[in-house]
């Protein structure tokens, strides 16, 4: 990302930008110029949000074509859209510094540039949008060593913590799948024991079915036996009468 500021210090300075933003480019100048006149970016800060509450007009000394005058100041106005566009990119450059470990911050650069403008699409067409690049930069007089160490301290807590959560998720994933392989087992051996308990049944009342068919077969031999005996007897008998 391309900045118009040129002699940047990453160790002493913080920026931000925003690009292609829906708002005038003129007024984004006017309002530029009255805040960087306080270098201040609390009192920055602070003078946005009053803009925006419509308790301090902006005076337009540029671009002052229409526009009305305001007590003490003369032709002013109150841009509440660029002003909101713009308290947000201030809020940025402040948590980037901060997070650098700069403070007592000071506005050296802030800047409204014109964007290229595409065709509106719908019942205005052939008619340009309005699209404003804004950039600031801020340098800290003085810099904390002691932030900066809590600043990565904290960093680095985080991507502990992470590590953690990424290890106990998995770790969790683990304990499902040991869970369900020892569930599965169970089962299994649920499945082996109904199956060896239907055929021990099975061979049981194959055993009960044997035993009568075989006293039977029994019973039938004894009984020709018997029989034939009896038919020696009687015809050893007929023999000796006949003698």
């Amino acid at each position: 990302m391309r900045y118009a500021f040129q002699s940047f210090d990453s160790k002493t300075m913080a920026r931000a930008k925003a690009i292609a933003l829906p708002i005038s480019t003129k007024q984004a100048i006017e309002v530029c110029k009255f805040v960087k006149k306080f270098k201040d970016l609390d009192k920055a800060i602070t003078i946005v949000e009053e803009v925006i509450a419509k308790k301090r007009a902006v005076p337009f000394t540029r671009f002052t074509e229409g526009t009305g005058h305001k007590p003490g100041i003369g032709s002013g106005k109150y841009p509440v859209k660029v002003s909101k566009y713009l308290l947000k990119l201030l809020l940025e450059v402040k948590a980037n510094a901060l997070a650098k470990g700069l403070e007592s911050l000071q506005i050296i650069h802030l800047a409204a540039n014109k964007a290229s403008r595409p065709y509106k699409y719908g019942r205005f067409t052939r008619r340009q949008a309005k699209r404003t690049h804004l950039e600031v930069v801020v340098k800290g007089l003085e810099f904390k060593q002691e932030v900066k160490r809590e600043v990565k301290k904290k960093q680095r807590e985080k991507q502990v913590q992470a590590k953690q959560e990424v290890q106990g998720k998995q770790g969790e994933k683990q304990e499902e799948v040991k869970e369900q392989a020892v569930k599965e087992q169970a089962q299994k051996q649920e499945l082996e024991k109904q199956e060896k308990s239907k055929q021990q049944e099975k061979q049981q009342a194959q055993g009960k079915q044997e035993k009568p068919v075989k006293e039977n077969k029994v019973q039938a031999n004894a009984s020709k036996e018997q029989s034939k005996e009896q038919r020696s007897e009687e015809k050893i008998a007929s023999q000796g009468d006949k003698s």
